[in-house]
């Protein structure tokens, strides 16, 4: 099992155009950060996600593999779960994900453990 962290400040998406969001996140991203009460604090927890499982298979953000190709998703109750797609699910033999997301104040934290 490898582990992952990330932490993000949520001004960091403020003042970002659509195609900012768009080259780095999928429409289902997009469309459920638009649902939430502040958008910019989710989309930053997306990103930690997004950096923290990166962090865990041991390849860096913009080092090969398309941000959009982990998407984070979220169960019914709420729960974010990761769904791998394109060279991520080719080339890595990952059994299973947990994911966890968390925002205080200016800042959005997320961690993820890979089997």
């Amino acid at each position: 099992m490898r582990v992952g962290i990330d932490l993000v400040k949520i001004s960091r998406f403020k003042n970002k155009s659509d195609s900012f969001f768009e080259k780095y996140f999928t429409n289902a991203e997009i469309t459920y950060a638009k649902t939430r009460k502040n958008f910019y604090e989710s989309i930053a927890g997306i990103f930690a996600c997004k950096e923290a499982f990166l962090k865990a298979i041991g390849v860096g953000v913009f080092k090969g593999i398309a941000l959009k190709e982990v998407e984070v998703l979220h169960e019914e109750g709420g729960a974010p779960i990761l769904s791998l797609s394109g060279k991520v699910k080719k080339q890595y033999k990952i059994k299973s994900t947990s994911v966890s997301i968390s925002h205080e104040g200016t800042l959005s934290a997320a961690i993820c453990a890979v089997n």
